[in-house]
């Protein structure tokens, strides 16, 4: 008997695997060498905020399996009301919930850019996300 997973059990298992094996990652992550993929949020979250939480990490899951695994690329949540996490608001220029595309070499930040198209693109889930892995791709080129 050949078993069919759910579309979604399929992502909740590659997401936990990811996330116990370093892959995903909630607040900062010690390891500062890499592009990062940051969805930035508040502790107070409307239905869009969590919406852009998810397709923001879906569109790395989806896109980017194997740079996940590698360690290559990591997707972190950060909430900026947190300790310790309100220097990003300077860092990247953040008013409001946002993802930003950044990386690293010897710990230091090389490039970085906020994709400030993802609230156009919020009501369009499949848009929104190829506008992220675009961006990501865009970033892995240079």
């Amino acid at each position: 008997m050949e078993l069919r997973y759910n579309p979604l059990i399929k992502i909740w298992i590659l997401t936990s695997v990811l996330l116990f094996s370093g892959g995903l990652c909630h607040g900062d992550s010690s390891e500062k060498d890499g592009l990062f993929v940051y969805y930035f949020h508040r502790s107070f979250r409307c239905p869009s905020c969590i919406l852009l939480e998810e397709v923001s990490r879906e569109s790395v899951l989806s896109g980017f399996e194997p740079e996940l695994k590698a360690g290559k690329i990591r997707f972190l949540s950060i909430n900026l009301d947190e300790p310790g996490q309100a220097h990003f608001e300077h860092d990247f220029g953040l008013t409001v919930q946002s993802v930003v595309i950044s990386t690293y070499e010897k710990r230091q930040l090389k490039q970085w850019k906020r994709l400030d198209q993802v609230w156009d693109l919020i009501e369009d889930e499949y848009r929104l996300m190829e506008y992220i892995q675009g961006e990501i791709r865009s970033i892995q080129t240079r």
